[in-house]
């Protein structure tokens, strides 16, 4: 791994791994050699275009934990059914036999870095901002519960197609804005005297945000190629943030692996979101200095 390494005038503190055809058991093999690798060179986090909360979970594998079983690890610790991929069930098992005995330092993390949706639809706040309550003691359910309301009005996969389905813009969804901002306001103010489960509280809070603002954006009163373009444009800012995020939580430990598809509209690519994702993704990832290939961005 030393030869990759030395492409750079200075080792990456985020290095970007990007798998050209999507699916192939084999790209996601190699980023595994690769990752542990680099472990030997002192990078210590890998982060997946999975969701960041889920994350939290399989991390808790890695770590150790005798309470998160391999297989829960897999089936709730990952999205998009990622945890279904076998090599991904190897990262999980190697990473946690590399971690055992070694100090906190030298041990490796895994993270999620996408948002808590799909790219035709998102969930509620609820669970999100239950977890953030339940850390700081407050009990606002009864409220949360009563904005929320029928999950499915947050869930419909029609709301994404017709703005005027979507629950994006009304009352309930703006004061859940407000609730989600007053929360990570306390949560700021509570950090100093509550280091334990605080960022696990911070990423439940963020992710909370981030699915209202992408309901608030398949609300947008666009046409159809330019919401998808906005759709793309808000996944793409609320990724670049939990990068930001991680690095900020990785730094004094050392490097970052990313990986993801080169085309994450690959996930849920039926022929009418394609190009218009596809073009909004590769101007990003060009900016982000991930690799890609002609025609499939």
């Amino acid at each position: 791994m030393t030869p990759l390494l030395d492409l750079f005038a200075v080792p990456p503190s985020l290095l970007a791994l990007g798998e050209p055809t999507h699916g192939e058991s084999a790209f996601l093999q190699i980023r595994n050699e690769v990752f542990l690798s680099l472990a030997e060179h002192g990078y210590r986090s890998i982060a997946l275009e999975s969701d960041r909360a889920a994350g939290l979970l399989a991390d808790e594998f890695v770590q150790g934990s005798a309470t998160v079983p391999l297989e829960r690890a897999l089936t709730e610790g990952f999205s998009h059914g990622f945890g279904a991929a076998p090599a991904n069930r190897d990262l999980l098992l190697r990473m946690r036999e590399w971690n055992a005995g070694r100090p906190a330092a030298e041990r490796l993390t895994l993270h999620g870095f996408d948002a808590p949706l799909e790219l035709e639809g998102a969930p509620s706040p609820r669970r999100h901002l239950g977890r953030v309550c339940e850390f700081l003691g407050l009990d606002r359910s009864a409220e949360i519960d009563d904005l929320v309301g029928d999950e499915t009005r947050w869930s419909d996969p029609a709301a994404i197609w017709e703005p005027g389905r979507s629950v994006g813009c009304s009352a309930d969804a703006q004061r859940l804005r407000v609730i989600a901002d007053d929360l990570l306001t306390e949560l700021y103010l509570q950090a100093p005297r509550r280091p334990e489960g605080w960022q696990a509280a911070f990423v439940h809070a963020m992710s909370a945000v981030a699915v209202l603002r992408y309901h608030a954006a398949a609300a947008a009163p666009l046409t159809q190629e330019a919401r998808f373009a906005r759709l793309a444009g808000v996944r793409d800012a609320l990724m670049a943030e939990n990068l930001l995020a991680i690095r900020s939580v990785e730094a004094h430990r050392g490097p970052t692996v990313v990986f993801a598809p080169s085309t994450p509209s690959e996930h849920h690519d039926d022929g009418r979101n394609g190009p218009v994702v596809g073009r909004r993704r590769r101007d990003r990832l060009l900016a982000a200095g991930r690799p890609v290939r002609g025609d499939r961005r």
